[in-house]
């Protein structure tokens, strides 16, 4: 269970592993210079920066914080 690759729908599993986060959970891409996270209709949500609503496809930018079901991660763009 893990956050896919932001190149590419590949799952690592080595990435993250939680019991609330689906085998394919979400996509983090960048397009035109921008990223952004989409929900691949996972089993407990994608959320980001503390908001209890469900995102399908949202733009981060640094420091964002992205919640996979229970497990909270922090966006940086280096």
């Amino acid at each position: 269970r893990c956050l896919s690759d932001w190149s590419s729908d590949v799952c690592s599993s080595d990435l993250i592993m939680h019991p609330t986060i689906s085998g394919k959970h979400a996509s983090l891409r960048a397009q035109d210079g921008k990223f952004f996270l989409t929900d691949l209709d996972s089993t407990n949500g994608t959320f980001l920066n503390r908001d209890d609503k469900r995102i399908a496809r949202e733009e981060i930018k640094d420091n964002d914080l992205i919640r996979l079901g229970e497990v909270t991660l922090k966006f940086k763009c280096l």
